[in-house]
């Protein structure tokens, strides 16, 4: 039996704000736009423990493209980046959040760099202006799922190095949740017969002083910091925070369409998935995108760059220039449909400069690789060799031949 667990659970139209009452601010909701004098459940959200509640106001010709400004002038003062558009997609990520619903793929701020260089900053940031936003170090496994599911809020994961460590459950969890519908399963503790199903989609971000694994980066905009002194503490841009805070929820509370890309947009495939909330954002308070088009081009040419340096990208490439793919090149004359696990080797690492143990342990590390990309060895007398022919080998090789665009 497989349960959502979707009783309790905190919707997108029922909102826990603070609004003023008796010249003092206390919790109330919005149900579907209408603010209630109580709190019409008995869900734990009595105090700003989970995230930063907004201040429930209302503006007369709220100008989002006003607020977009006074955003990127306020993070300026306390938050140092590396470039000018990078504010850009900082905010309009931001601004993004409060539209959730209205999303099918969502990407991850991730901020790397080394101490005291603004990544707990940023996300600071994100709590204050953000939606729903729960910041925390370390968060325990079993709290992660609790924040998306049942309150449908986002996380902010700081020292994430020690956090999404490879192959962990942590790491698991927040990869997927880039799209929505995703869901992570899990046991129920009580009963072993049910298995029980965690939403996970929603808005992440991640600070962190080393890399992460490369599936969690082409979900996300990386954001290299670097040491810097802003202008001013981010204390004082608090009470700046808690005004856009408010314009926000407005913005939020706002019904009007969102318009969409189409089917055929300039961006494709996991690229587009990243930018995609960022980009249609920024079209709908008014604000020009294409730079952030032209970034995310960048973008996507800088990680094929990077593909090519990795021993994938070498081995297929190697596999491509037998010729043996190229039908043409088959017809002219014969050409082997198999390769030598040897040959890898040789193109892959300089033997010579390896000791017996070290060989041994990197033709190890070659055929993890090798079942990495999905790709099996057969063995002949002495030798192993990757066959062609066989019909998995041949699905996942022409896959990976356009992959890597070759």
């Amino acid at each position: 039996m497989v349960n959502n667990g979707n009783e309790d659970l905190l919707a997108y139209d029922d909102e826990p704000v603070m609004a003023k009452s008796d010249g003092k601010l206390k919790l109330r909701w919005l149900n579907n736009g209408n603010l209630l004098a109580h709190p019409h459940d008995k869900r734990n959200i009595d105090r700003n423990d989970f995230w930063i509640l907004p201040e429930y106001k209302e503006f007369e010709n709220l100008d989002m493209k006003d607020v977009y400004c006074f955003m990127t002038t306020t993070i300026k003062k306390v938050l140092v980046l590396g470039e000018e558009i990078e504010y850009k997609l900082f905010t309009l990520w931001i601004i993004s959040t409060w539209k959730v619903e209205n999303w099918y793929y969502v990407g991850f701020p991730i901020f790397t760099g080394g101490h005291d260089c603004g990544k707990s900053t940023a996300l600071q940031i994100i709590a204050q202006c953000g939606y729903r936003m729960f910041n925390s170090v370390n968060p325990s496994y079993a709290v992660m799922p609790r924040i998306t599911h049942y309150h449908n809020g986002g996380l902010l994961i700081d020292e994430a190095h020690n956090t999404l460590k490879i192959g962990s459950d942590k790491l698991a969890f927040i990869k997927d949740s880039y799209k929505k519908g995703s869901i992570y399963p899990v046991c129920d503790p009580n009963n072993e017969t049910r298995i029980v199903a965690r939403r996970n989609f929603g808005f992440k971000a991640i600070a962190g002083e080393r890399s992460f694994d490369p599936a969690l980066v082409t979900r996300g905009i990386l954001f290299y910091m670097s040491k810097s002194k802003p202008e001013l503490p981010f204390q004082y841009a608090l009470k700046d925070f808690a005004d856009i805070r408010s314009k926000l929820l407005q913005y939020r509370l706002h019904k009007n369409e969102i318009p969409d890309l189409g089917p055929k947009y300039v961006l494709t495939g996991r690229v587009r998935e990243v930018f995609e909330s960022i980009i249609r954002t920024g079209i709908h308070i008014g604000i020009d995108v294409d730079d952030i088009v032209e970034y995310a081009q960048r973008q996507e040419k800088a990680e094929l760059e990077r593909r090519k340096r990795t021993p994938e990208y070498i081995i297929i490439k190697k596999i491509v220039d037998t010729g043996w793919f190229n039908e043409a090149a088959r017809e002219i004359g014969h050409i082997e449909s198999q390769i030598d696990i040897k040959t890898l080797f040789e193109t892959l690492y300089d033997e010579e400069e390896m000791t017996e143990e070290e060989i041994k342990n990197t033709y190890k590390k070659l055929g993890w690789t090798l079942k990495r990309m999905g790709l099996s060895t057969e063995r002949h007398s002495r030798s192993r060799y990757i066959n062609f022919e066989d019909t998995n080998n041949n699905k996942m090789i022409k896959a990976l031949i356009k992959t890597y665009g070759l």
